[in-house]
């Protein structure tokens, strides 16, 4: 059983815009929801990641060169977009 509430917050995204009902509710039985506060990291630069991430709600940065005086925001995700490396 997909929770409704998954189910409806996936629907509003750009990635399940092309989708059917159908896949849409089997993408949203597959999914695990995640919140991050403020400043916490998704996925460290460099470390091999295979899922795939729907911003939701807020906005995430793409920073290169984290925690050195380099770092450098290169994208700023908001509501809808997605993001990850599917390697």
């Amino acid at each position: 059983m997909t929770d409704p509430t998954t189910y409806e917050a996936l629907r509003s995204t750009k990635l399940a815009a092309e989708l059917t009902e159908d896949q849409c509710q089997v993408l949203a039985g597959l999914v695990t929801l995640r919140d991050l506060k403020q400043g916490e990291t998704l996925v460290a630069e460099g470390v091999v990641d295979n899922h795939l991430y729907v911003i939701l709600q807020g906005s995430l940065g793409v920073i290169k060169n984290v925690g050195t005086d380099q770092a450098l925001t290169i994208n700023t995700l908001s509501e809808g977009d997605f993001v990850g490396e599917m390697g």
